[in-house]
């Protein structure tokens, strides 16, 4: 565990080095308070900082000075409300909710974010490399000094659970378990050599006996794709897409889920099904900066031009233009 404070100079400067690449010692992020994130979340913790609020806030620096002008009591009270952790995790799985004219389930899914853990909550030996189960939540931060608020996150946590170490549960055991079935490493075997017809035979008895995991699926129903019997490859395909809104998801299975939704799309435009096909389109939408790979992907690929022409997808190519026009340029 890294502690500040009680150092020299050149150390001091090495920890605010690290606190700023931990993301606590720049700018206060303030959040929209007309859409907070709260609710259950699995954190995967890949790092943890103790925090020395003495050291962290630089009275020195304008956005600090009113520390200064605190009287010492209240001083040291404010001090003391941040003597916490900061802690950078990946979000394993996320049943959270972000308030406002738009809700939406799941949030951060996939996403490392840092985190704020109260005093008393816990130590960084308690946190680091473990995966917890805590309620997030984000606090409304409107210029105010209350923690988190002069930090860069505005996530915060009051109690957390032990589930295991980071990336694994007894629910991810028993899928790897599936995953690496000799059954289906030979299905995978056969995929790999083209044998699209093998591989398929293979996926598909281990569909019907229920020993197929998600990337399974997702194989199965690219194999039909490859043999070009799309009208096969719709019921895998589903089941894999249909697990977005699933319970038991995992921030490592998002990205397959990605691919089978896109994959999905492709074949009921194959099937002449604009309207199904753009049902799965409008959900890229919906995050645009999220899906931008997948929307770019939507407006070239050969399979959607068996729909091109159709009232559905001509919409939705105008609105997915307007939706990449409005992402931020990146850094």
């Amino acid at each position: 565990m890294f502690k500040i404070g009680q150092s020299s100079p050149r150390k001091q400067t090495l920890v605010a080095g690290l606190l700023a690449v931990a993301g606590v010692m720049t700018s206060p992020l303030v959040a929209d308070c007309l859409s907070l994130v709260k609710g259950p979340m699995v954190l995967d913790v890949k790092s943890c900082l103790v925090i020395d609020p003495v050291k962290t806030f630089d009275m020195n620096l304008e956005r600090y000075k009113f520390i200064g002008d605190l009287p010492p009591v209240d001083r040291q009270k404010f001090y003391d409300s941040y003597r916490g952790l900061f802690i950078k995790a990946l979000v394993a799985r996320s049943d959270a909710e972000r308030s406002g004219l738009s809700p939406e389930k799941g949030i951060l899914m996939g996403q490392t974010i840092g985190v704020f853990v109260p005093p008393g909550v816990a130590a960084c030996g308690a946190l680091k490399d473990q995966r917890i189960a805590v309620l997030m939540n984000q606090a409304c931060c409107e210029g105010g000094g209350q923690p988190p608020c002069l930090l860069t996150s505005s996530y915060t946590f009051k109690e957390f659970k032990i589930a295991g170490k980071a990336s694994t549960n007894v629910i991810e055991r028993r899928r790897q378990q599936k995953s690496t079935s000799p059954e289906q490493k030979e299905a995978d075997r056969l995929l790999a050599k083209k044998d699209f017809a093998g591989a398929a035979k293979v996926y598909e008895k281990l569909r019907e006996e229920r020993k197929l995991d998600i990337l399974g699926n997702f194989h199965l129903g690219l194999t039909y794709r490859e043999l070009d019997q799309c009208t096969n490859a719709v019921a895998p395909l589903t089941f894999v897409h249909d697990r977005m809104e699933h319970p038991d998801l995992w921030a490592d299975e998002e990205p397959v889920i990605r691919r089978a939704a896109l994959l999905l799309a492709r074949c009921y435009s194959k099937l002449n099904r604009a309207e199904k096909a753009v049902i799965i389109l409008n959900g890229f939408l919906l995050d645009p900066q999220r899906f931008e790979k997948e929307i770019h992907e939507t407006l070239r690929h050969k399979d959607f031009g068996w729909i091109r022409t159709t009232k559905e997808y001509q919409t939705y190519t105008e609105d997915a233009h307007r939706a990449l026009q409005r992402i931020p340029p990146k850094l």
